[in-house]
């Protein structure tokens, strides 16, 4: 059967992933800037960036795969919950005064991970809810989320470290994971009809993705400078 498309779902899914985004993205700022001023250490600054970034990519083929083959509903709401469930975590430690380096790796590491899950099953479900011939515009939109998240949760974050502590930057976050849980938990997002007769292994799949990408110089090149431009990004925030 035919899926319709519902623009109204989109826009509701997407403002959920959006606010959720931005609440993880400024207590991960939040959290840097906490470390760097008990510390004192751009080593350690370093590495919690590196915890924040390289689990996800890392496991990005499996999650993809995943995503592609599960019911996408069920990966962003689990993916959140378990962040959420790591953010509760550090927030109660602090509380305590007994949030130690090793924790906020751990979290970080898991919020890495699951956010690899939870953007592409957000991306891939824009194709049931919009129309065919619209996709490139709301393509466009699920770009830009990233991006405006990344230009001003950093102000945001200073904002609020200020006036509300770092306390006030978990109970942030949690929040928006409570609207992310509530808009997702219920939007319809239909399930595309898989042929079982062709369907392959999770395995398989990352294989033939790789395959292809290989095939096409351009898009390695492509990727190529996109790491680059992230390395050289980050280099410019641990020495800024």
């Amino acid at each position: 059967t035919m899926v319709e498309p519902n623009k109204t779902s989109f826009f509701l899914l997407w403002f959920g992933q959006f606010i959720s985004l931005i609440g993880t993205d400024i207590t991960k700022f939040g959290l840097r800037v906490w470390t760097y001023q008990k510390y004192g250490s751009i080593t350690q600054f370093a590495l919690i960036t590196f915890f924040t970034e390289a689990p996800g990519i890392l496991i990005s083929p499996l999650a993809g795969a995943f995503a592609d083959r599960y019911d996408r509903k069920k990966v962003m709401i689990i993916a959140d919950g378990i962040t959420a469930l790591a953010s509760a975590c550090l927030y109660f430690l602090a509380l305590g005064d007994n949030l130690e380096l090793w924790h906020i790796y751990i979290a970080n590491t898991m919020a890495s991970m699951m956010n690899a899950f939870q953007w592409p099953a957000f991306i891939s479900s824009v194709t049931l809810l919009v129309p065919k011939e619209e996709l490139t515009k709301y393509g466009g939109m699920n770009q830009a989320a990233p991006a405006l998240s990344m230009l001003f949760a950093p102000a945001i974050a200073g904002v609020l470290l200020k006036a509300i502590g770092l306390n006030g930057l978990f109970i942030v976050e949690l929040t928006t994971f409570l609207i992310a849980f509530a808009i997702a938990s219920n939007t319809s997002i239909p399930r595309p009809e898989v042929d079982s007769s062709q369907q392959t292994s999770i395995m398989q799949e990352i294989q033939t993705a790789w395959s292809w990408m290989v095939q096409h110089r351009g898009l390695v090149a492509l990727l190529g400078l996109l790491a680059n431009g992230h390395l050289s990004s980050g280099m410019v925030q641990v020495n800024s």
